[in-house]
């Protein structure tokens, strides 16, 4: 009686890279789009010109798709991980301007990022290895999240570095940018009590127009004799109009003044905003400004981190088209190891 185990049904093809040309498009593809990401990212944190930002959001897609391909096409993990190392670190040539200042945060951010990118690749290999069916959207579950955090926090380590870091320089910009956002936000909210205010007119416009809405919404008195109106200010004469307005428009420049100091009534509200944040933040340590910035840099990471999920599915979507696309092309085929298990190679 023979012992010896009976192989029912096998592959004739092995489930081994074949195809050295497809692996190297894939790598070519893998590096040139982180490269591609980095450099329109920290150019956007730089100059703050949103052309930098779609091009660096366009990269990025590239750079998941074509990781979460990487994971289905390519059979050896030492030859995955190599491309992953690739990808990751080759982005430094970027900085190498700033690697003696800056060489911690460089360090820690782009080994995070090859961390997380073999982490993914590794779940999504283990997976599919122990898969009977390939089942695309349950690898790329694994994959995407992954993939996901390990760029946001180069994204972050490149916000601190641009910003906060020694030979940082946009700091300002940044800082701008961002109570500008804030304020144009809130602009409608503030616009249904207090209308035609905008955070681009002068200091002098915005507490005119303030006074203006207080005084239409109110009822006065001229000379201890009651004005009944309809239609608020618009019945009092022009010159008592205006004097109500004139000082009710002092008077509230000087209560905020006493809170934030001298303003400059020709200036831009946006501009005096920046201008009273920064000098309040100047005032702390130096320790503590550090402090401040990286915990500036990780809201900023799980902030993004927040909004990140909702373009999974997209990223999936798009990889999986492709995946399919290039199925149908002959780029790769499915093959079966047993009557049951698929398995994907380059032929």
């Amino acid at each position: 009686m023979n012992n010896e185990p009976s192989i029912v049904s096998q592959s004739k093809v092995e489930e081994v890279d074949f195809s050295i040309l497809k692996i190297s498009i894939l790598a070519l593809f893998s590096v040139g789009s982180s490269m591609a990401m980095i450099y329109e990212l920290n150019e956007f944190i730089s100059s703050l010109q949103y052309g930098f930002l779609w091009l660096g959001i366009l990269a990025l897609f590239m750079f998941l798709v074509v990781n979460i391909l990487n994971v289905f096409f390519i059979k050896h993990r030492s030859v995955m991980f190599s491309i992953a190392f690739v990808e990751t670190c080759l982005p430094i040539l970027f900085f190498l301007s700033r690697i003696r200042t800056e060489l911690w945060p460089l360090a820690i951010g782009f080994f995070l990022f090859f961390v997380f990118v073999v982490a993914g690749l590794r779940q999504g290999r283990a997976h599919l290895a122990n898969s009977i069916k390939i089942r695309f959207f349950a690898i790329t579950k694994l994959v995407t999240p992954r993939l996901v955090t390990g760029v946001l926090i180069g994204v972050s380590i490149l916000f601190y570095m641009q910003c906060f870091s020694l030979g940082g320089t946009c700091a300002e910009g940044v800082g701008r940018e961002f109570v500008k956002q804030v304020l144009n936000a809130s602009q409608p909210i503030v616009n249904i009590w207090i209308p035609n205010v905008s955070p681009n007119q002068t200091v002098t416009d915005f507490f005119h127009q303030f006074a203006l809405a207080e005084v239409n919404s109110t009822s006065f008195r001229a000379n201890t004799a009651p004005i009944i109106t309809s239609n608020g200010i618009s019945e009092i004469p022009v010159k008592v109009k205006n004097q109500i307005i004139d000082n009710f428009s002092n008077q509230l420049k000087a209560a905020v003044e006493e809170k934030v100091g001298p303003l400059n009534s020709k200036e831009s509200v946006l501009n005096e905003v920046y201008r009273i944040i920064a000098k309040y933040l100047s005032g702390f340590s130096e320790l503590m400004k550090r402090l401040m910035s990286v915990g500036v840099a990780v809201a900023l990471f799980f902030l993004l981190k927040g909004f990140g999920f909702l373009v999974y599915w997209l990223v999936d979507f798009i990889a999986f088209l492709i995946y399919k696309l290039l199925i149908a092309a002959n780029f790769a085929t499915v093959n079966y190891e047993t009557r049951n298990r698929e398995f994907v190679i380059l032929p």
